[in-house]
């Protein structure tokens, strides 16, 4: 069970957190964690800056607890155990990935950028909170792929995780060029419909045919 950042929720509070949350997400990814202030924050969820104090200590912890509850979700399904799914659903992570960053977009080009810009404020907590996530995702997919017979004979199992990576996060990071150069618009809709094509993509260039006879329960 996941352990939420801040105080513990009492009856009548967990609005007022829930509140911050959300202020705070938008807030971050529209200015960046340096330009983005704990008043700011609070104006925007109709609190003042005490009650940030109150659940999360600082901006800090509040951007920790931002970090901590986009990826809760993507945690919790990884730590199923995927090594018994059905090839077919292996890659069911990417509509969840989608489903979570759709609402803000932004994010991700957030993370990226707090990831490769060491000077920044930020750098270490992104680092500290999205590496769990990248160890357990890895591990647990190539846990997967590497089962018997699970992938293509000739498919390699380091390029193959590379490319579900890939088709997972990079179209988060280019919605300028998929509206100025595809004609696409880059909304929930688009990203749950692009999901599901790369999942069908994946499995049918990585995943081996099932030997004839064997039915779906074998």
């Amino acid at each position: 069970m996941k352990k939420e950042m801040g105080r513990p929720k009492q009856e009548g509070e967990a609005d007022n957190r829930d509140k911050l949350l959300k202020a705070a997400r938008k807030l971050f990814v529209r200015h960046g964690y340096t330009h983005t202030t704990t008043r700011i924050i609070a104006e925007e969820a109709g609190l003042t800056p005490a009650m940030i104090r109150y659940y999360f200590v600082d901006k800090r912890g509040l951007f920790e607890a931002v970090l901590q509850e986009t990826i809760a979700p993507m945690l919790d399904a990884l730590s199923a155990d995927v090594q018994h799914q059905p090839p077919k659903d292996l890659f069911s992570f990417i509509s969840l990935y989608a489903q979570i960053m759709a609402p803000s977009p932004d994010l991700p080009r957030l993370i990226i950028r707090s990831l490769y810009d060491t000077h920044s404020a930020e750098h270490e907590m992104v680092s500290q909170v999205f590496s769990r996530f990248i160890d357990t995702a890895v591990g647990r997919l190539s846990q997967a792929l590497t089962q018997q017979g699970v992938l293509r004979p000739e498919v390699d199992i380091k390029l193959a995780l590379i490319s579900c990576v890939s088709l997972t996060v990079f179209p988060f990071l280019i919605p300028k060029l998929l509206t100025d150069k595809l004609g696409v618009t880059p909304d929930a809709s688009f990203f749950a419909v692009l999901a599901q094509h790369n999942q069908q993509l994946l499995s049918s260039g990585l995943v081996a045919a099932p030997k004839q006879g064997a039915s779906d329960d074998a």
